[in-house]
């Protein structure tokens, strides 16, 4: 099984399939065959993973996630001290 993770999004972003730099914008996920590609436009949210230590979050990893699959989620507002 894998690991349970906390996410916390700090930003969003998206891009169109047409842009001619959108190959070079370092998304990984660009290619992934898995990727939904019924719409012009990728949106997702980008995340941190975030560690709970003593009231302190500890970034783990950052990544992004799709807009959809986010927005599905049981979401919270969380105020945080980065450590």
């Amino acid at each position: 099984m894998g690991e349970l993770c906390e996410l916390v999004a700090i930003s969003r972003g998206y891009f169109y399939e047409k842009w001619d730099f959108a190959a070079r914008l370092q998304i990984d996920e660009l290619n992934h065959k898995e990727r939904p590609r019924e719409s012009e436009k990728y949106e997702y949210y980008n995340v941190l993973w975030v560690e709970w230590r003593d009231g302190v979050a500890y970034r783990k990893a950052c990544g992004r996630v799709m807009k959809s699959a986010w927005e599905c989620q049981e979401l919270e507002w969380v105020d945080l001290v980065l450590g």
